[in-house]
C-alpha cells in the first residue's frame, strides 16, 4: 500500500499540523525580546534605558585622553605612543580602539543615540503614569546629549540623528555643523531639565537629574565660548563657528548656564569651606570617599570586587604607595 495515499493517514497528518499550531511550534525566541513585548512591559521598558547608560563609559582608566597628547605620558605603555607620533589610522587605533575610549568612538556612540532615540520615539507606548514616562525621557534626552557631546569633542560637527532609521532608509548624512551640533545638545538638555526630578531616592543613586542636565548645558556653552572654537583656526563650520560671533553673548550664555545650577541651591563644597590648608586637604581626601556628598552633581556608581571596575587608585596611585601611577604630566609640562 502507498502510504501517502491512505487515508487514515492523510488525516491523522493533517490533525498534527493544526494541533500543533498554536502550541508546540509557536514559541517566542528565546534569545531575544520583541520591540512589542519590551514597550508593553513596564520593567522592560526600563531595563531598555539602564542598558543605555552604559555608553556613559567609565570615565577615567589607566590610559586616559590627555596622555594621547603632548602634555601627559603612560608610564606603562598603555598603547599611546602611536597617538603621540600621529601615526594611529582607521585600521588601528591604538589606545582609542580598547575598550576605555568607547565613550570617545563614533560607531560606538551612534549605536547609544540610536538606542535612546528608539527609547524617546517609543517611550508613550509603554504603560507608565505620565509623570515616571515623562522622567525616563527626560534621561534618555539628556544620555542623547551627552554622547553628542562626546562626539562634538573628539570630531567637532558630526551629523544628527535624532530619529530611527529603518532598513530601507537613506542613510546617507552630511556632517553638521558645530554650531548646529551645539544648538542641538542644548535643546536636548533644556528639554530634559523640564523634566527631570532634583534628586531621587536613596536606592536609584546614579539616575540622572535636572542639576546634570544644567551643568552638561553649562560645559558644552563653555567650550563654545572658547577662543579654539570662537577663532576657529580652520575656518571650516566642522570645527567651530565662522563668520564672527559675539564672543560676549557666548561667554554671557555660559555663566547664566552655570548660575542656573548654583541657583537649584543643592550643591556645595564638600565640608565647607576650609579654614586652614590642613582642613582643606582632609576634606579634599575624604570626598573620594563617601558614596554621596553635595558636590556630586552627576556620579556613576560601581559595584565593588569586580574585576572590569576601573581601579582608580591603583592606577593613578603615587608608585610609592604600591600603584601604578600610570598618567604623569611630561618634563616638558612639568618644567613650563
Amino acid at each position: 500500500m502507498n502510504v501517502l495515499r491512505s487515508p487514515i493517514t492523510l488525516v491523522l497528518l493533517l490533525s498534527l499540523s493544526t494541533g500543533c499550531s498554536d502550541s508546540v511550534l509557536d514559541l517566542n525566541p528565546q534569545d531575544q525580546v520583541s520591540d512589542d513585548a519590551v514597550w508593553s512591559d513596564p520593567a522592560l521598558a526600563k531595563a531598555f534605558l539602564f542598558d543605555i547608560y552604559r555608553g556613559v563609559g567609565h570615565g577615567y582608566n589607566g590610559t586616559t585622553l590627555w596622555v594621547l597628547t603632548d602634555d601627559g605620558h603612560n608610564t606603562r605603555g598603555g598603547d599611546v605612543s602611536d597617538h603621540n607620533l600621529s601615526n594611529v589610522s582607521p585600521s588601528d587605533l591604538q589606545a582609542m580602539g580598547g575598550s576605555r575610549f568607547s565613550h570617545y568612538r563614533w560607531g560606538d556612540l551612534y549605536k547609544s543615540i540610536r538606542n535612546a532615540n528608539i527609547f524617546i520615539t517609543e517611550i508613550e507606548k509603554a504603560d507608565f503614569p505620565e509623570a515616571e514616562a515623562n522622567q525616563m525621557k527626560g534621561e534618555a534626552l539628556f544620555l542623547r546629549a551627552y554622547f553628542y557631546h562626546n562626539l562634538l569633542r573628539v570630531f567637532g560637527g558630526v551629523p544628527l540623528i535624532t530619529e530611527v532609521y529603518g532598513l530601507n532608509d537613506d542613510y546617507r548624512v552630511a556632517r553638521n555643523s558645530f554650531a548646529e551640533v551645539v544648538d542641538q545638545i542644548v535643546s536636548d538638555l533644556d528639554q530634559a531639565a523640564a523634566l527631570l526630578p532634583l534628586e531621587y531616592p536613596a536606592s536609584e543613586l546614579g539616575r540622572i537629574t535636572k542639576g546634570a542636565a544644567l551643568a552638561l548645558k553649562a560645559r558644552v556653552l563653555l567650550y563654545a565660548a572658547s577662543d579654539l572654537y570662537q577663532t576657529n583656526p580652520s575656518g571650516m563650520p566642522e570645527t567651530g563657528y565662522t563668520g564672527g560671533t559675539d564672543r560676549t553673548a557666548y561667554w554671557r550664555a555660559a555663566k547664566d548656564a552655570a548660575k542656573a545650577v548654583i541657583d537649584l541651591g543643592i550643591y556645595s563644597l564638600y565640608g565647607g569651606d576650609a579654614s586652614t590648608p590642613e582642613e582643606g586637604t582632609e576634606n579634599y581626601a575624604n570626598l573620594f570617599l563617601t558614596k554621596v556628598n553635595p558636590e556630586f552633581i552627576f556620579v556613576r556608581y560601581f559595584l565593588p570586587h569586580r574585576d572590569d571596575i576601573p581601579n582608580v587608585g591603583r592606577y593613578v596611585g603615587p608608585s610609592c604607595y604600591h600603584n601604578w601611577g600610570s598618567n604623569t604630566p611630561t618634563q616638558n609640562l612639568s618644567g613650563a
